[in-house]
């Protein structure tokens, strides 16, 4: 698999602020949103709204060979303040420098209070763990919701809609 950061390396304060502006619940941001040369100024705008209008904030690493070339430290440092993380096993081991994911996710706990491991299909996860959460449901709820999401991603060809 090779990343690409795409239009997300292109993204400033201010089109993230336009997008979170639009948020009433929660505001999930890609890693490769927080990567580019604007990664602060983007960080800083999302913890602003979150703060302002009391909500949610999740994080994707997105790609370890980012995380690797701004470093673990300095991804933590720059996430501080959000809420849950959706890492893969390889991102958490990055983010922590463990070697055993069990403890990677304890060190990610500490931090952002609830991890979740994306491995395969992360964005479909995220999406259906962020919304049972946002039902209220309870953490392993979540998790079912995450996971059916992710299987249904993966269970089919294409990304777009079914019937396109």
């Amino acid at each position: 698999m090779f990343t690409d950061r795409g239009a997300s390396a292109a993204l400033g304060a201010d089109e993230v602020a336009g997008g979170a502006a639009r948020a009433r619940r929660w505001l999930h941001v890609s890693g490769y949103a927080l990567v580019g040369p604007h990664g602060d100024e983007v960080a800083d705008a999302v913890r602003a709204r979150a703060a302002t209008a009391g909500l949610g904030l999740s994080v994707d690493p997105s790609s370890t060979s980012e995380l690797a070339r701004r470093g673990a430290t300095a991804f933590l440092a720059l996430t501080s303040g959000f809420d849950i993380v959706f890492p893969n096993r390889a991102e958490a081991m990055c983010l922590t420098g463990a070697t055993d994911p069990v403890v990677a996710a304890l060190v990610l706990a500490r931090h952002y209070g609830t991890v979740v491991d994306t491995t395969g299909a992360g964005d479909a996860f995220a999406a259906g763990y962020l919304a049972a959460h946002l039902q209220g449901s309870d953490v392993d709820t979540c998790l079912t919701s995450g996971a059916g999401a992710a299987a249904r991603a993966v269970g089919r060809l294409g990304a777009g809609p079914a019937g396109r």
